[in-house]
Order: structure tokens, then C-alpha cells, then sequence
């Protein structure tokens, strides 16, 4: 019979659990791509495009020689391909970095397994959604992940049919997959500019009756989960732990692996859509970056990123507050292709001022919060780091899907419209016609038509 896990009897993380955890996630292998038919002795097969049906194209595919490691065939050519899946990127690197943001949530412990099967069937879901942005492309990720983890816990609470179980692993499976539905609708709001639009033609309210013709916004939901405590030497241990996690990697021979391979030419540009600027960071365990551009060039392609600014001096703070959520402690490390990756994102919400600036890095800043406290979570599945780790992922998650719709609201002058052609209130009868605000939310604007 197999054993059984414990629960722990207090919300406390010793500092000797922490630091075991994060010393095994530093050590952790990136996602690697590799060109040779073999690796370490490995099969290793080319990813294959899955056949048409009608006009809908078959979602690229990735080959894995083996379920234990995060090794990834792929050629060249498929650049391309996942650029398209992922937001229709000009970035390579943002491809790597959301690639890998994946598979840690897919597989998060090194001695887990994760085959061929789910993440082709994750990179489907992601393709399904259409992303035309960096933006849209990180919350597909993040649907994908809420909703393969969310069908992980829910297994869990149903495996032990006891109080702890249920409460704790179903629990939490409840609120991924009820995330994974605010992050749909949230993407589907803000492809449509945050818009809510009600077209009545006809309408009676008899006597004695009531009725409300508009727009009913209810108060904001808050994200919770139950406090726990963790020790700071656990805390520290876990933050080294995936701050050593490096992003995926494109090896041309097995006799490249181990060294870090960075793809320093732009995509090919699409259109009129631009590649975003990119930087060189010589070492991933401090802050020095250099252009890869001439610099005044460079600086005028940052300040275009972030807002349009004519100052240097706000690119150079706000480029600060970035790497420091990207690389919060001295002995973190922050890898040339997660920052740009980042620059990508923030360059995908296209802020037209400062002020759009400032939401477009914290939007970056939640997300990639979210991907690390949602991995420690899945890592170590026990009720305290679900409370703690877990809570706050889904906390970040929905604070970025605020950001992202007060950018909305903010960009379109927080409009909502209402256009009424008939009604018919009888004697009697009371009704309210336009936008009806539960919150405490004033000056939002009310057009009519009738």
C-alpha cells in the first residue's frame, strides 16, 4: 500500500524544507532546443506540423526524447511557427522564455515527468487562442498553465476522499480553473477595448413591475487564499532556487550544450510591426547591459517603448523598477533573454505616455511574479504552500488582469454606451435606464442614443 502524504499540522515552512527545495530547482536544466539527430545518447526526432483541416492549420508540434528532461528537437524553420503561436512575436527570446515559463508549471520538480503528449496538447490550447501580441500571448500561457494545474489539484482532492484533501487540493482546483475563466474574460475585453454596449428595440415595463435597462457593474472580486507563515530562510532558499532557473535555450550541436547560446539578430519584421529593442547583459548575476544598437539610436528606441517619453531619465528609472522585480535580490540572477523577453511585453501593450508606461512595467512586473509563485506551488503541494505561494500567484494574476483592464478603460476614456430606441414604462411601473455602478466609482462616462 502506498504511503500516504501528511498534511502539515501548522501553516509553517521550516528553513531546511525551503532550502532543499531551492537548491533543487537551481540546479534544474533549462528547456533546451537541439538541432542533432542525437543528444547524450538520446533518439531525438524533428518536430513534425500536424495536417490541415479545411483553412485551420494544425498547431506546431515538439518532439521530446525523453519525459524526464526538458529537451526539445526542433529546426530552424519552426521559429517561425512558434513566433506565430506566441502573440505573432518578433522576438525569439520571448518565445524561449514563455516556452519555458510552461514547461516549469507542466513540470515543475525534477523528478517529475512530462511527456510529448501535454505539452503538444498545452501548445494547442495556446495556439487556439490566437494571441496577436506579446501581451495575449502571456495570458494564453498563463490559461494553459491555470488550466492543466487546475485539472492536476482537482485529481488530488479526489484521490484522498477525506476533509484535508478535499479542502485543501480541491480547493485550490476550484480557484485555478474559476482564474482560468477571469483570464478569458479578461483577454476577451480587452480584444473588444474593454467595450460593454447594450442595443435595446423594445421594451415594456408593466404596472407594479420594475426594471433596470443598462449596464449593472458589480463590485470588484478579491483574490484571497489563507495566510500562512514561511521562514525567511525558506523564503531566501526558494527565491535562489528559481532565480538559477535559466530560459530555453536553441543549440545548434550537442558539443554547444552547457554554453549560453543567444540569438542576437532581430526577427524578420511583419509587416509594419517592428521587432522590439533588444539588450546585451554580459553577466546574468548583475545589472550591466549594453545596446546592441548604437547607442543614441538605442535611446530613442527606448523611449519610444516606454511611453513615447522625451526623458531619458524616466526610461532609465522605470528600466530600473523592471530588472529589480526581475531580479529582486543580489545573489538572484536575470538572464539576457528573460529581460528582453520582458522589453518585448512591455513594447506589445504600445503605451502612448508615461503614465501607460508605468501600468505596461507593471504588468510585466505581476506576470512574471505570477509564473514563479505558481511553479513553488505546484512544486511543493502541501497546504501551507498552496495558501502562501499559491494564494499569491492567483492574487498577481488578478492584479495583472486589472492593470490590463484599467489600460483599457484608461485608453478609451472609461466609456461604457448604452443605445435605447423604445421603452415603455406603464403607470406603476418604475425602471432605471443607463449604467448602474454597486462600487464607488464616479465620473465614468454614460453616452445614450435614442
Amino acid at each position: 500500500m502506498a504511503a500516504r502524504t501528511e498534511m502539515p499540522k501548522r501553516k509553517h515552512i521550516s528553513g531546511l524544507h525551503a532550502a532543499r527545495a531551492a537548491d533543487e530547482f537551481a540546479r534544474r536544466e533549462p528547456v533546451k532546443w537541439v538541432l542533432s539527430p542525437e543528444e547524450e545518447g538520446k533518439q531525438a526526432v524533428a518536430l513534425t506540423p500536424a495536417p490541415a483541416i479545411g483553412a485551420k492549420k494544425g498547431p506546431p508540434r515538439l518532439r521530446k526524447a525523453s519525459s524526464r528532461d526538458d529537451a526539445i528537437v526542433a529546426l530552424e524553420e519552426h521559429r517561425a511557427a512558434l513566433r506565430q503561436v506566441f502573440g505573432e512575436t518578433l522576438s525569439d527570446e520571448f518565445v524561449d522564455v514563455m516556452l519555458t515559463k510552461l514547461v516549469s508549471v507542466l513540470r515543475p520538480g525534477r523528478l517529475q515527468v512530462l511527456d510529448e503528449a501535454t505539452l503538444n496538447a498545452a501548445i494547442a490550447l495556446i495556439a487556439s487562442v490566437q494571441p496577436r501580441s506579446e501581451l495575449e500571448a502571456v495570458i494564453a500561457v498563463q490559461i494553459a498553465a491555470t488550466a492543466f494545474a487546475g485539472l492536476e489539484f482537482l485529481q488530488f482532492g479526489q484521490r484522498h476522499l477525506e476533509e484535508a484533501y478535499i479542502g485543501v487540493w480541491g480547493g485550490y482546483a476550484a480557484r485555478l480553473l474559476s482564474l482560468k475563466l477571469k483570464l478569458i474574460e479578461a483577454l476577451d475585453e480587452h480584444r473588444r477595448d474593454n467595450k460593454q454596449t447594450v442595443r435595446v428595440e423594445h421594451l415594456h415595463v408593466h404596472a407594479g413591475a420594475q426594471g433596470v435597462l443598462g449596464i449593472v457593474n458589480s463590485s470588484k472580486e478579491k483574490g484571497g487564499g489563507a495566510e500562512g507563515e514561511i521562514s525567511g530562510l525558506h523564503g531566501a532558499r526558494a527565491a535562489d532556487e528559481f532565480a538559477h532557473r535559466e530560459p530555453v535555450k536553441w543549440v545548434s550541436s550537442p558539443q554547444e550544450e552547457g554554453k549560453q547560446v543567444v540569438a542576437l539578430r532581430a526577427a524578420p519584421a511583419i509587416g509594419a510591426k517592428k521587432a522590439p529593442p533588444r539588450l546585451r547583459k554580459p553577466s546574468s548575476r548583475n545589472d550591466a547591459v549594453a545596446p546592441t544598437i548604437g547607442l543614441e539610436e538605442h535611446k530613442a528606441a527606448l523611449r519610444q517603448v516606454f511611453g513615447e517619453t522625451l526623458s531619458d531619465e524616466f526610461v532609465g528609472v522605470m528600466f530600473k523598477k523592471l530588472v529589480s522585480s526581475l531580479r529582486p535580490g543580489y545573489l538572484d540572477v536575470l538572464d539576457e533573454a528573460t529581460l528582453n523577453a520582458a522589453i518585448a511585453l512591455i513594447a506589445s501593450v504600445q503605451p502612448r505616455s508615461e503614465l501607460e508606461a508605468v501600468i505596461a512595467v507593471e504588468i510585466a512586473a505581476t506576470a512574471f511574479a505570477s509564473f514563479k509563485f505558481l511553479h513553488l506551488c505546484l512544486r511543493h503541494q502541501q497546504d501551507v504552500y498552496i495558501d502562501v505561494w499559491g494564494g499569491h500567484a492567483i492574487r498577481l494574476i488578478r492584479l495583472e488582469l486589472e492593470l490590463i483592464q484599467a489600460l483599457d478603460k484608461h485608453r478609451r476614456g472609461n466609456k461604457q454606451t448604452v443605445r435605447v430606441e423604445h421603452v415603455h414604462l406603464h403607470a406603476g411601473a418604475q425602471g432605471v435606464l443607463g449604467i448602474v455602478n454597486s462600487s464607488k466609482q464616479k465620473d465614468a462616462g454614460v453616452e445614450e442614443e435614442k
